[in-house]
């Protein structure tokens, strides 16, 4: 899933699930699936490509998990109700914030996913701070539990995007290469991107033997199915 169907999809589930009531959360291998009075919110977060779904019921029978991460989640995002879903940086970041009820009072956590292919990880963060990861950090950041969250950007000696608009970071490299072939200028890439935006149209793509999920059919693939909703293109 690249960048720019991954903002479209997360703008749509905010509007879906904030304020929502989680009822229950479970684990399905290396997924993890949050139960809404909508539907279920699943992450999966095996494998170099992660990818998340939105679906009235995820279909699995819960697995018994010895992951600490999904445990600590279970026992700590459990139930309450979603208070904010976004990108919080110029990354494929996922942030998912909880409000629920403890012993202690209310109590305010924020799942942070980062769907970065090749480089999957989760975080659990109050205020802030790691509380508990998904898999030992091996970006530069070198987090661990008790250190103030850094995004991917932020890392030491990271570089700083080349952002000439608000947008363009999200384009995908397949898309870019269809810009060239349609003649479209880099500066343009931005304006690009947000007429995308603005009439989005979803397709599975067939490239060789593969299968894609893209906005934008390009030169050389087949396409296989076309969507004008960005849940309905993700789930199929």
């Amino acid at each position: 899933m690249d960048g720019i169907i991954l903002k479209n999809l997360v703008e749509q589930l905010a509007r879906e699930i904030t304020g929502k009531v989680v009822r229950s959360v479970s684990f399905y291998g290396k997924s993890l699936v949050f139960s809404t009075e909508k539907g279920d919110l699943a992450f999966h977060l095996g494998g170099q490509d992660p990818w998340i779904q939105f679906a009235p019921s995820a279909g699995y029978k819960e697995k018994q998990s010895s992951y600490p991460f999904f445990s600590y989640i279970k026992k700590n995002m459990g139930k309450g109700r979603i208070k904010e879903f976004i990108l919080p940086g110029q990354d494929r970041v996922i942030s998912l914030t909880l409000l629920s009820l403890q012993a202690l009072g209310m109590t305010e956590m924020t799942l942070v996913v980062e769907m970065i292919t090749g480089k999957v990880n989760a975080f659990v963060l109050s205020g802030g701070q790691v509380e508990q990861m998904w898999k030992p950090d091996k970006t530069g950041r070198a987090l661990e539990p008790g250190d103030a969250y850094l995004l991917p950007r932020q890392a030491p000696g990271a570089r700083e995007p080349d952002v000439k608009h608000p947008v363009s970071y999200l384009i995908p490299g397949h898309l870019r290469e269809e810009m060239r072939r349609q003649g479209i200028p880099p500066e343009e890439e931005g304006v690009f991107a947000e007429r995308l935006l603005e009439n989005p149209r979803f397709y599975i793509i067939k490239k060789g033997e593969r299968h894609l999920l893209t906005m934008l059919p390009y030169s050389g693939t087949l396409v296989v199915e076309e969507f004008a909703d960005v849940i309905e293109a993700v789930n199929a």
